[in-house]
């Protein structure tokens, strides 16, 4: 099984193993007061300075690096749990070490956030919807603050709305950071514009709009998106989902049952979710769910040029539209700024999937996971990717997967 997590709902990975703590400060006392509640014992603090050494945090020593390392090559069954924010240099330093059982703390953050609430429904069903309805109308509530307060802090720029309405993991953050970062006002909506009350998006409709968006194989968007997801983006999405929690999750199964097909009949948060964003924020249905209803702009109706990797589109005085490639987003940033009124833009990757804790999963998963031949196919000849991509484009993406011969 291809598993997201070394996390279940048991636990059973603190339960089955000694558990020292990196990180004697405020996050590893976070990590072991959660522990605690669930009766997990641990064994030692351990910390890089010299200072915490010798001490101890509510009677639990606080042990050196070279410590650390001894006891865990004596003791096979030993996990390391990280707690720290410094997690990136802490996994490495640990790897350097000859450790290779540890959890990112924001791994841990993750997954206890989901099993918190996992819990509360499984012994209050009842909440669940109560849950459900309140995460969706703070969700709202916080989208139109922020485009309400766009307006308010830029109004000058009211002739010249810059937005970014566009698909998940297709170089959103990478687009609107690197405008930021030069002082620029841009408006990234959350992947639907259902988000917004009525009022904001009339507002948004009446004055002259530059829309920028990505596309991207769909395949390594759909996978890309899952793991987002999986970490919270969007909310907990399938905390309630029984193969969200068996091992450490079984990504093939959420995939093939509830990410690529649909799900409108199944009685879940993402299935609720998703009639509620009224979109599933797959990339090769995002003009459809989206940009139509919201824009009144058929896409496939303007030709893509795909050897460049992007096109410009003046729909009407009030509407400019600029589609990318994602493959080619890196060497954008000159068309980008132009289309944007800003010289000499710079584009800084964000939003990595290679930062993340899930990196390891991801890897394994894009690399060994067999896909459902059906979708495969449909992915690959359907108007969206014949719409933006070249033969050779398609051939390229479809070489990188394995599928599931029947």
């Amino acid at each position: 099984m291809f598993e997201f997590s070394k996390i279940d709902k048991d636990l059973k990975i603190y339960k089955e193993n000694d558990v020292i703590i990196f990180g004697a400060s405020k996050a590893g006392y976070a990590v072991k007061h959660l522990l605690d509640r669930h009766g997990i014992e641990i064994v030692a603090f351990v910390d890089n300075d010299a200072n915490k050494v010798g001490n101890d945090i509510e009677g639990i020593s606080i042990i050196s690096v070279d410590e650390c390392v001894e006891y865990f090559h004596k003791h096979v069954n030993t996990v390391i749990q990280i707690g720290s924010t410094y997690e990136k240099e802490i996994a490495e330093q640990l790897k350097n070490r000859g450790i290779d059982r540890y959890i990112w703390y924001s791994e841990f953050r993750d997954r206890m956030k989901a099993l918190n609430r996992f819990i509360c429904c499984q012994k209050e069903p009842e909440l669940k919807p109560v849950f459900d309805e309140i995460e969706w109308k703070y969700n709202c509530s916080m989208e139109s603050d922020f485009i309400k307060s766009e307006f308010i802090n830029n109004f000058q720029f009211i002739d010249n709305i810059r937005l970014m309405l566009s698909a998940p993991k297709v170089g959103n953050t990478t687009v609107v950071n690197s405008v930021e970062r030069r002082g620029e006002n841009i408006i990234s909506l959350f992947h639907s514009y259902n988000y917004m009350d009525v009022s904001m998006q009339n507002l948004i409709r009446q004055y002259p709009v530059k829309l920028i968006m990505g596309v991207r194989d769909p395949i390594k968007q759909n996978l890309s998106l899952l793991y987002e997801l999986v970490s919270g983006g969007g909310g907990a999405c399938y905390y309630d989902l029984d193969e969200y929690w068996n091992a450490g999750g079984d990504v093939r199964s959420i995939f093939n049952k509830y990410l690529t097909q649909d799900i409108s009949d199944k009685k879940c948060w993402l299935a609720e979710l998703n009639r509620k964003r009224k979109c599933d924020w797959l990339v090769q249905h995002f003009f459809e769910q989206q940009i139509q209803p919201f824009f009144g702009v058929d896409i496939y109706q303007y030709p893509f040029d795909k050897e460049k990797g992007f096109s410009i589109y003046h729909i009407n005085d009030r509407l400019d539209i600029m589609v990318y490639q994602l493959e080619k987003l890196s060497s954008l940033g000159t068309e980008i700024g132009n289309f944007l009124g800003i010289e000499d833009l710079e584009l800084v990757t964000g939003n990595d999937s290679g930062e993340k804790w899930y990196k390891e999963s991801y890897l394994n998963v894009e690399k060994n996971m067999p896909l459902d031949k059906k979708y495969y196919e449909e992915c690959y000849t359907s108007k969206y990717i014949e719409h933006f991509y070249s033969v050779e484009d398609i051939n390229k993406f479809k070489s990188k997967w394995k599928v599931e011969e029947a």
